[in-house]
């Protein structure tokens, strides 16, 4: 029940308490005055005949008379006292029927709505015991309710040993930090998005969590195809620049071939020349090409240590083309010998939309910074452009699936919203910062991982 309708019930019976006061007050005072009044007509009654036994007989009448008014007031006191008592009761007791009466039909609706979710809720105590379920979890299971309730969550669900675990590993934290838990969960090739929450009693004490689960295959399926789409959209921005960055080597290649069919046989100098060259050039080859690939594959999610300053340097290898075309110059301020512990698949799709987003925003050419700050619990990087800058009304629309300020044909409107949801898998956030005409940067921000910890 609302609080504040069970103060207003109680402010009703306090004035109705007084009420009965104030009322018991006025009649003890009328009491005490029509005894007065009465004890004064007595007294000028007696001062009469001289005789004792009408003296008597006077005092006796007058005794009669105060006794039955006492009686009298007393009566009508207790009559109207009860009476007073029982419309405040009768008050009370109607308003707590009716407050019932909309609580019942709170709990019901509130019942029905649970059971309405498509998505599975459980109510946990700190024994694991299940206390309650809604129908879409019943139904999934093909169980009674009144058989899954009071089992062992674990013994219910069906889980494999690992999801198990990583879930009841969330359910333990829920009850020991009294803060909600937000895990992911693979079972028997389905993922599992879990959600725990404390539920507090009057006393703000735990007695009990709830764990909502919902099936997130389908939308990981999509999200991942879509972010391979977007991945292979790139790809085919990227593959005129990386046809010409290929044919200056194997044209190297073909020239010093050349060279060594037309060298005499002692001519060791030219030959060793041209077959370093020819070493060079394939060799740099491989690495756009390796670039490629791994730009082009599917994430697997894995983490892995990397090296943050060659990993952005590979990023930009990979867009030189682009970037000597447009006029880019990039400069990257990074310790070389920083290595931190991410998804590399992640971080690789981040850096090159946030590139590509700068290098259209210069059309005339500018500078490009990448800059990277560790204070050893934070990984800060950020990018910023000389560019045309956002407006500041765009700015809150940017991450927007679709949203784009480019030409349809140019750009999808994916880039930014692909780059808001991989920094929110690696636990991180991004912020912006721009005015037009003057540039824009974006500032990642992550939290360093170890290797062996989850991910938040």
């Amino acid at each position: 029940m609302n609080p504040k309708r069970w103060e207003e019930i109680l402010l009703r019976y306090i004035n109705m308490k007084n009420k009965i006061r104030i009322g018991f007050v006025i009649f003890i005072v009328l009491s005490f005055a029509i005894l007065l009044i009465y004890n004064q007509n007595v007294e000028l009654k007696a001062v009469g005949p001289n005789l004792q036994s009408l003296i008597d007989q006077e005092i006796a009448k007058a005794i009669a008379q105060r006794t039955t008014i006492i009686i009298y007031i007393f009566i009508v006191t207790s009559v109207c006292m009860l009476y007073l008592a029982y419309e405040s009761y009768r008050v009370i007791y109607s308003e707590l029927a009716d407050r019932m009466e909309m609580l019942d039909a709170s709990i019901n609706d509130l019942q029905t709505t649970y059971n309405s979710v498509e998505m599975f809720m459980i109510e946990i105590d700190p024994d694991l015991t299940i206390i309650n379920i809604n129908n879409a979890l019943s139904e999934n299971l093909n169980k009674k309710k009144s058989s899954i309730i009071g089992k062992k969550l674990n013994a219910m669900l069906g889980f494999s040993d690992k999801a198990m675990e990583e879930l009841l590993s969330g359910v333990d934290k829920t009850f020991v930090q009294r803060a909600k838990q937000r895990i992911e969960i693979e079972n028997n090739g389905k993922i599992f998005e879990a959600f725990i929450s404390p539920l507090n009693d009057a006393k703000d004490r735990i007695k009990k969590v709830l764990l909502m689960l919902n099936d997130v295959t389908n939308a990981r399926a999509i999200e991942r195809q879509m972010l391979q789409d977007n991945k292979m959209i790139a790809v085919g921005q990227l593959a005129a620049g990386v046809a010409h960055e290929i044919r200056n080597p194997l044209g190297i290649i073909r020239n010093y071939c050349y060279i060594l069919k037309n060298s005499g046989e002692y001519d060791r100098d030219v030959i060793e020349k041209a077959i370093a060259s020819i070493e060079k050039a394939v060799d740099k080859s491989s690495r756009i090409i390796d670039n490629l690939l791994d730009f082009s594959r599917i994430s697997n999610n894995k983490r892995e240590w990397t090296n943050l300053y060659k990993f952005i340097k590979s990023i930009v290898f990979l867009e030189q083309n682009v970037l000597s075309t447009k006029n880019v110059n990039v400069s990257i301020i990074c310790d070389k010998e920083l290595e931190i512990y991410t998804i590399p698949e992640s971080l690789e799709i981040i850096m090159i939309n946030l590139i590509i987003n700068a290098v259209d925003a210069m059309a005339s050419g500018g500078d490009m910074t990448i800059k990277c700050l560790n204070d050893e619990e934070i990984l800060k990087i950020q990018l910023t452009d000389t560019g045309t800058g956002i407006a500041e009304t765009l700015i809150g629309s940017i991450f927007n699936p679709f949203f784009t300020t480019k030409e349809k044909r140019d750009g999808s409107g994916l880039g930014l919203y692909i780059v808001y949801n991989e920094t929110e898998k690696l636990g991180g956030k991004i912020e912006v910062e721009s005015r037009l005409g003057m540039g824009t940067s974006f500032i990642l921000t992550f939290p360093l991982m170890r290797s062996g910890e989850n991910d938040k």
